[in-house]
């Protein structure tokens, strides 16, 4: 969100590190702080659920936040994620990274937000599953989370803290008429490393369609 005139599309630069949740604070009154969001995101900043489902992310109640569009590149990048606020305006983007070496491998999406601005990385490796680390926008690993290609999502799949001990959210998929997926966090987890987990569930969901592809394939 623009303030004072600066452009949407650049993170807001003039604004202390910390405000408080309402924007103001009262003597006597006691207010949480938290870190300033990127513009476009603010929408996560209170919420602990997000379900997705016909390519769009929503609040339990059916607020859209963002529609999703996947793209790659012709003999480039394989995966291009873009999500968009219901004005149409990009405000999360990730793409994966190519290794270096001759083989050119894609093993790690950065994601951004806005666009040309990391804020987090998530990698992965086939050890006993699929292992997913979830980084900040300084590489540090803050979760982890592993899958099987021939369960997910159809058992739930736990993100944990970095030590693979404490489980702090949950990507699961509810049956109906359509099925959803739910993405749970808690509610005061910063809203960038939210936006992150998002992105996290597009990955797993493209590596295991990837993954039974090639079993298709072989067959």
């Amino acid at each position: 969100m623009s303030q004072g005139g600066q452009d949407p599309a650049k993170p807001i630069q003039t604004q202390p590190q910390w405000q408080s949740a309402s924007g103001t604070s009262h003597p006597g009154q006691y207010s949480r702080p938290y870190p300033v969001v990127p513009p476009g995101i603010e929408s996560l900043v209170e919420v602990d659920e997000v379900t997705f489902r016909k390519k769009v992310f929503e609040t339990p109640d059916g607020q859209i936040l963002y529609s999703v569009k996947q793209d790659w590149e012709c003999c480039g990048n394989p995966l291009i994620l873009k999500l968009k606020d219901p004005y149409e305006r990009e405000v999360l983007h990730a793409h994966l990274l190519a290794e270096s070496g001759c083989c050119n491998s894609y093993r790690e999406l950065q994601v951004e937000a806005p666009p040309g601005y990391p804020i987090g990385f998530v990698s992965y490796r086939s050890k006993r599953g699929l292992q997913f680390s979830i980084s900040d926008e300084q590489r540090e690993p803050i979760f982890t989370s592993q899958i099987k290609s021939h369960s997910f999502p159809k058992k739930p799949t736990e993100i944990c803290s970095v030590q693979g001990s404490h489980p702090i959210g949950r990507i699961l998929k509810i049956k109906g008429k359509p099925s959803k997926i739910v993405i749970q966090f808690p509610r005061d987890l910063e809203a960038k490393m939210k936006a992150v987990i998002l992105m996290t569930y597009l990955y797993m969901k493209y590596r295991v369609d990837e993954i039974n592809s090639e079993h298709h394939s072989a067959e």
